[in-house]
């Protein structure tokens, strides 16, 4: 994931310390933004896989889904759906797999 982040602040009219607690406070939401964003990646991708979701793991993928994350048991979403007995959810991620 790519992602295009813009400040635009006048810094030449602030003092430096409010400049420092400014790009202190940007970088801790940019930080939570960034781990918000992965979090809701493992659920997604670990849910659509054991729940056979195989619509919603193909746009995943479309979009980019990095399907060789793991869960707290160490598992990818192949690993969630073989255990399930999704078989068309890990067709598709087997066919997928390196593919990006």
């Amino acid at each position: 994931m790519k992602f295009r982040i813009t400040l635009t602040v006048q810094l030449i009219q602030m003092p430096l310390l409010q400049v420092l607690q400014l790009s202190c406070l940007f970088f801790y939401f940019v930080t939570l933004s960034c781990s918000l964003v992965m979090w809701i990646t493992v659920i997604s991708c670990m849910t659509a896989a054991g729940q056979g979701h195989v619509e919603v793991l193909q746009w995943l993928l479309e979009m980019g889904a990095d399907m060789s994350i793991t869960n707290y048991a160490n598992e990818t979403p192949k690993d969630v759906a073989r255990r399930f007995a999704r078989l068309a959810a890990v067709r598709l991620l087997t066919d997928n797999q390196g593919v990006l």
